[in-house]
């Protein structure tokens, strides 16, 4: 039987950003637990180096930009993607599961479904109000209020249009609640919505402008 290695480190770093809208230089600190494997110590730490350098190269975290306080587009498919995205996905198979294998009467499936109806209607209504919350200035607004060149708010506006528009699941996965077999159907439209979201096209997941990182502290 083989023996798998680990090696792990605490990577602290910090960011530093240009917003793509205003120009502004902002930055904040990062500190994030990095580990790696392989079967043995020297491609353990091998795996270690490079995650350590994903990190250094592309982990940000969800920080608006002190001066126009607008996040940056790379920021917000991290923000929709990972924010309790699997606690959310495991409440909502878990309920469903639940209920749909462990009712025996009539009047517990009832039951069964006004409490399956309110979880997801709750995590709907959360997905609505995640959405728009970070998208709610529209683009000429946003335009207008910084003075910038039309050029400057394309990709958000591409971003914001992308992600509302995968909104348009949401009310389809809740009508399916009433279907034969809802709970169940409901929880899988829920569940191929996350994946939607997760699987945001690649030219609203990043911009053009570099993540600089300065300050790093990290021993492999």
């Amino acid at each position: 039987m083989s023996t798998t290695y680990t090696a792990s480190t605490n990577c602290s770093f910090t960011r530093v950003h240009i917003c793509q809208y205003c120009g502004e230089h902002f930055e904040y600190r990062v500190d994030q637990f990095c580990h790696g494997t392989g079967d043995t110590s020297d491609g353990a730490h091998a795996t270690l180096v490079n995650v350590v350098k994903a990190r250094l190269e592309h982990y940000q975290t969800p920080t608006p930009c002190p001066n126009c306080q607008m996040y940056q587009v790379s920021m917000l498919s991290q923000i929709f993607s990972t924010e309790w995205l699997m606690l959310r996905i495991l409440v909502v198979l878990g309920v469903a599961a639940f209920f749909a294998y462990n009712v025996e009467t009539f009047e517990q499936y009832t039951q069964a479904q006004y409490v399956c109806l309110g979880v997801f209607t709750l995590e709907i209504l959360f997905q609505f109000f995640w959405i728009y919350k970070y998208t709610k200035e529209s683009p000429n607004a946003l335009q207008q209020r910084l003075n910038l060149d039309a050029d400057r708010v394309v990709q958000y506006a591409q971003a914001r249009r992308w992600y509302r528009s995968a909104t348009a699941f949401l009310p389809i996965a809740w009508c399916s609640f009433f279907l034969p077999y809802g709970i169940i159907s409901c929880a899988v439209g829920l569940i191929v919505y996350y994946l939607i979201i997760c699987a945001s096209p690649k030219y609203i997941r990043s911009n053009t402008l570099p993540l600089l990182a300065k300050e790093t502290e990290f021993k492999v």
